[in-house]
């Protein structure tokens, strides 16, 4: 489904499902170890969230075609300002002040939270307010390295995807399609 995401294929069926189904939850809860691709899938899977084609995948679309330059008006990211840093009440006060805004060029909107572990006291508290009420329109993705650092009430209002290592064989695509040809097997097993 999602050519550059390897690996993760239970999760990655879960998510085509919802999709498909129109199902639709306020909340996801990526979890697991840093590395493995889980801002890529949350990436991936918000693209074809907002795609306004029937026909996965598009990439044809008005919502794809933004997505794709970087520039959705639908999409928002929220993340460390620098590696270890802590996600602080002024980033989920500006995701807040956006919720109350409609769609613009999709049917919904997406905000990825990278690091969510990361959140200090009363950002997460903060959004915990917005989890509870979600906005009609709006769907949460929480990308976390570990579920010690979340609060309890921020995981009981997500839907949970734990998210595992790649297996060698699913490191050697991602070397392959890095460039590394030669002895990729070698150093995807390391």
């Amino acid at each position: 489904m999602w050519e550059n995401v390897h690996g993760h294929e239970q999760n990655k069926h879960f998510l085509q499902q919802l999709l498909l189904a129109g199902k639709r939850t306020p909340s996801l809860l990526f979890l697991g170890p840093s590395g493995i691709g889980k801002k890529t899938l949350a990436a991936a899977f918000a693209k074809d969230f907002l795609c306004m084609s029937e026909n996965l995948p598009c990439s044809g679309c008005p919502s794809c075609h933004a997505f794709n330059a970087k520039g959705h008006p639908d999409f928002l990211v929220v993340e460390q300002s620098a590696p270890g840093k802590e996600i602080v009440i002024d980033q989920i006060k500006e995701v807040a002040r956006q919720a109350v805004f409609a769609p613009n060029l999709s049917e919904h909107k997406v905000c990825i939270i990278d690091a969510a572990d990361y959140m200090n006291a009363t950002a997460a508290n903060s959004l915990l307010k917005l989890l509870e009420e979600p906005p009609r329109f709006w769907l949460f993705i929480l990308i976390a390295n570990t579920a010690a650092r979340l609060l309890p009430t921020i995981r009981s209002r997500c839907r949970e995807l734990r998210l595992h290592p790649l297996t060698p064989q699913d490191m050697g695509h991602v070397l392959a399609d890095l460039g590394v040809d030669h002895d990729a097997a070698q150093l995807a097993a390391l």
